[in-house]
């Protein structure tokens, strides 16, 4: 593995200047997607991370045309996270509205930081600071053991989150994390959305930051599976909320009954569904998730239970 995807691992696995040009009123149909951009002269492809499929990305602010140009070195092909919705002159074109983290190999579609609200990291020395709901689990520089420190309550100073925390064992320790909403880029040309600041006891350390939970971020769709005599779609929203719908034949009727629950991605990496019907009827389901972007049940404690129904992402 080459020194560049190494370190991109570590923390993932930036804003330019923008124009004058503007953007059309962002609606409730923009998402947050990862996945490949391909450049081909001025025009760029988005592949996700899930789909073999390609869409265009009309990128009207040319956020895309100033990293590739000011890249150090020529690449053709490069991970990004973004937000985008359907472009309204071109609903077959995607539509960028912010380019939250560009960079680093395509392999990067591979590492999701399940269960980190944010990685923080630095090259030299190399550090890692990862901010989880048991506490913040720090990496010090030369170290392999890893100190956690307990849970702390987010403090906002202007455009800065920061963390502060002290742990009594092991010699006592305090730190202290911040994160700023300021571009960061890395030796590699990686941009990232957060400038991270470090200070472990005396010492201070600099590096970038992101969002994690890439898994959790991605899953908000509708999916659907459909048969011959039976429809069923789910819906997964990004607040945790659920609703499934079954449609089923009956003699000479289509029956179609609701439910509503949670759902949530657990450290298995399978995707856990809870709803009631209107019913009151309790069903607890679990999913596999597939590389095109479906999910398989695979587990069920409801008349699904010895099915395997394959869920298409719409």
């Amino acid at each position: 593995m080459n020194e560049r995807l190494r370190f991109f691992i570590v923390l993932s696995i930036m804003a330019l200047s923008t124009g004058c040009q503007t953007l059309p009123p962002a609606d409730e149909s923009t998402s947050f997607q990862r996945g490949v951009v391909s450049r081909d002269g001025e025009a760029f492809t988005f592949r996700d991370c899930f789909f073999s499929s390609s869409q265009a990305i009309s990128d009207p602010r040319g956020e895309l045309k100033r990293w590739f140009r000011d890249a150090p070195q020529m690449l053709q092909q490069v991970y990004v996270e973004l937000e985008a919705q359907p472009d309204p002159e071109n609903p077959q074109n995607m539509l960028l509205r912010d380019l939250l983290l560009v960079g680093s190999h395509p392999r990067a579609c591979e590492f999701e930081l399940n269960g980190n609200r944010y990685r923080a990291a630095g090259e030299k020395p190399l550090w890692v600071a990862d901010i989880r709901n048991e506490g913040v689990r720090i990496q010090p520089p030369g170290r392999l053991k890893r100190l956690l420190f307990p849970p702390v309550e987010l403090r906002l100073v202007g455009d800065e989150m920061i963390w502060e925390s002290s742990l009594s064992v092991q010699g006592g320790h305090r730190m202290t994390l911040r994160l700023a909403a300021q571009a960061c880029f890395d030796q590699y040309g990686t941009r990232y959305p957060y400038t991270a600041t470090l200070r472990l006891n005396k010492q201070q350390y600099k590096g970038c930051a992101r969002k994690g939970d890439l898994g959790r971020r991605v899953l908000p769709a509708d999916y659907l599976y459909e048969s011959d005599t039976q429809s069923v779609r789910l819906q997964l929203k990004e607040a945790g909320e659920a609703l499934l719908i079954e449609g089923h034949r009956e003699q000479s009727e289509f029956v179609v009954t609701h439910s509503e629950g949670r759902w949530d991605l657990l450290s298995s990496g399978r995707v856990m569904l809870e709803v009631t019907s209107e019913a009151g009827i309790k069903q607890l389901m679990f999913f596999i998730r597939n590389r095109d972007g479906s999910l398989t049940l695979n587990g069920s404690d409801t008349h699904f239970e010895k099915a395997r129904l394959r869920f298409k992402r719409q």
